[in-house]
């Protein structure tokens, strides 16, 4: 079985959340969010595909951002009026920050693969630094509001993502990652640790949860896991234990 590691984190997450998207396959509504991290991916990627920061002007990268913007998922004009402001200023601060580069990227949206037993892990990694000691850097780029100052205060789902990127690496690559980095677009930091951070016998742990998600293929049972992250879930109108739960018979 091939499982990405957003496939599995939402498995992990809530077996009926993960059925609705990849199973029922029922079209999710974009949100701005959403959208908004999309449209810096792409201008990051298209920077560094034509030779990265040094190569253009902090303008032309904004120009980059508007001429690939997607307004898909925003309630409102102002609101996509604010967020590609907000962009704007965004790649204009990378730019600046990062025109000299302590690593040189040799993955940019990357789609990998590597097995580990029966499964295989495969994912779009969003960059891949060589360092000058011939290590390498694995670097997630996040465009939330949320920003960790400690490696403590890294949730394990972003953990597991960045260690299944840098196993995939590992594979297909002739260097040793000895680092992982979350670089936070909206204040241009970066959050790095070593991979040993994530602890031993993470990647079994990892498969583990791939083997469930098959046995739950195989049972066709999904249950619903309940709890802070159904906030957020876009099926909770179609989902049975989270209408029991929140509406209880009397």
């Amino acid at each position: 079985m091939r499982v990405s590691p957003t496939k599995l984190a939402t498995f992990q997450r809530c077996p009926q959340q993960y059925a609705f998207q990849y199973v029922q396959r029922i079209p999710r509504a974009p949100t701005a969010a959403m959208t908004f991290g999309s449209n810096l991916h792409r201008t990051l990627q298209t920077l560094y595909e034509q030779g990265g920061p040094q190569t253009e002007t902090a303008e032309q990268v904004k120009a980059r951002l508007q001429a690939s913007w997607s307004g898909h998922g925003f309630a409102s004009p102002t609101e996509e009026a604010a967020y590609k402001a907000l962009g704007e200023t965004i790649v204009s601060q990378f730019h600046g920050q990062y025109q000299i580069e302590e690593g040189t990227p040799l993955l940019i949206e990357k789609r990998l693969e590597a097995p580990y037993e029966d499964v295989r892990f495969f994912g779009i990694v969003d960059r891949v630094d060589l360092m000058p000691d011939a290590t390498l850097n694995v670097i997630d780029y996040k465009s939330t509001r949320y920003i960790a100052t400690d490696v403590s205060e890294v949730n394990d789902e972003l953990m597991q993502q960045l260690s299944l990127y840098a196993y995939m690496a590992k594979v297909h690559l002739p260097y040793p990652v000895r680092r992982l980095s979350i670089h936070y677009l909206r204040t241009n930091e970066r959050l790095s640790f070593p991979p040993e951070a994530m602890g031993e016998g993470w990647l079994e742990r990892a498969y583990a949860a791939a083997q469930a998600m098959v046995a739950a293929h195989e049972t066709e049972r999904f249950p619903a896991q309940l709890g802070d992250h159904c906030r957020w879930c876009p099926y909770t109108s179609r989902c049975r234990a989270y209408r029991a739960h929140t509406h209880p018979v009397l």
